[in-house]
């Protein structure tokens, strides 16, 4: 797919209307629970491995990806990783019993990471970004500052920069 402005502006939209639908339906089913005064909701509010699964596939399709889901064992420092060697989208083990928004908004911002490395390997293919911008990406890609290292290079970067604003505008495309 050649992923023109317009194109780029359905994925978009596209990638909104999953995450509408399953932050209010999650919400929804979540908010008839009392999982800190009732042992039995415990279980029930923490989402399945599959419906993390499910929603992946959704949005992988919707940003015409193909990269893998995997899980990691959680920690205090990561919230998701992408990694383009195996073209593959990590996130914590315990996600599924992250609020809602926040389950989209880490999902999202590591497929978007996916989606950048992408237009990184074929840059005629999105005529969406500018070759600045793809550029500035490729060098960030084989240059990259985790956070573990330095907070404020890594939240410096482009590729964190609007990764982290694609990920923050589908967690929040549910308020008014």
């Amino acid at each position: 797919m050649i992923y023109t402005k317009e194109i780029y502006e359905g994925m978009i939209g596209e990638c909104k209307g999953i995450a509408a639908v399953f932050i209010k339906d999650v919400a929804a089913r979540r908010s008839m629970l009392d999982p800190v005064n009732d042992i039995d909701d415990i279980d029930d509010w923490e989402l399945a491995e599959e419906e993390i699964k499910e929603l992946f596939e959704k949005f992988k399709t919707a940003m015409g990806l193909n990269c893998s889901l995997g899980f990691f064992r959680d920690n205090d420092v990561e919230h998701g990783k992408y990694g383009e060697d195996g073209d593959v989208v990590l996130l914590p083990l315990c996600i599924g019993c992250y609020k809602e928004t926040e389950i989209v908004e880490h999902m999202t911002h590591e497929l978007y990471h996916a989606f950048q490395y992408y237009a990184i390997c074929e840059p005629d293919d999105y005529p969406c970004f500018d070759a600045e911008t793809i550029n500035t990406w490729d060098y960030e890609f084989h240059n990259y500052e985790s956070g573990a290292k330095d907070m404020k290079q890594y939240l410096g970067q482009e590729i964190e920069k609007t990764a982290r604003k694609f990920g923050e505008m589908l967690g929040k495309c549910c308020e008014k």
